[in-house]
């Protein structure tokens, strides 16, 4: 944890012990006399502002990175290639001075043979006795739908227990059908950072 964290964490929890105060004291219906407090006594906002402007760091670092990567990628295939090249043309010369193997400073060089290898032409034509059967791809869950299933029996639910008689409620509860190894959360928070 570096400073910035342990500054943001410790005046976290000087306003929560504050703001617990207040609302002993005061009730919760001033909002803005929460956030005037906060500020006043304590040095939450300033410690937000410095998180803020390490991940703006932070993200202008990974943006610089991912650049550098992508430039590193094509760098390296560029040299593998380069290699192949290379590699060809030492086979070439080897193979036309009739060198099969040849001793240098750095290396010992030898042309190997290699067996033949299969080249496929058209995959359809090729008889299935050289097909090696796969399973099906496993399905995938949509988890789209299914949170719309769960959205519309929770209104389904929720209609059905407003129901003030006992059997029609119980008729409707029973109506509404079961969706087994799902549910929905209560959901949470998140935080969004908007730049001007």
């Amino acid at each position: 944890m570096d400073k910035q964290e342990f500054r943001l964490l410790q005046q976290t929890e000087a306003a929560k012990v504050m703001v617990a105060a207040i609302k002993e004291g005061f009730g919760d219906e001033d909002l803005q006399f929460f956030c005037d407090a906060v500020e006043g006594e304590t040095d939450l906002y300033e410690a937000i502002d410095a998180v803020l402007a390490e991940i703006d760091e932070s993200e202008v670092l990974i943006t610089g990175l991912k650049e550098k990567e992508g430039q590193f990628t094509l760098r390296r295939r560029a040299l593998e290639e380069r290699v192949k090249r290379l590699r060809s043309l030492i086979e070439q010369a080897m193979a036309v001075s009739e060198q099969e193997r040849l001793r240098r400073p750095a290396a010992t060089l030898t042309l190997k043979r290699l067996p033949p290898d299969v080249v496929v032409l058209s995959e359809p034509d090729i008889p299935s006795e050289f097909f090696v059967p796969q399973p099906p791809p496993a399905p995938k869950l949509d988890k789209k739908a299914l949170k719309q299933a769960l959205q519309k029996r929770e209104t389904r639910l929720a209609f059905a227990t407003s129901l003030l008689d006992p059997e029609e409620r119980a008729e409707a509860l029973l109506a509404v059908p079961d969706i087994p190894g799902a549910a929905l959360n209560n959901g949470g928070v998140s935080l969004q950072i908007r730049r001007a």
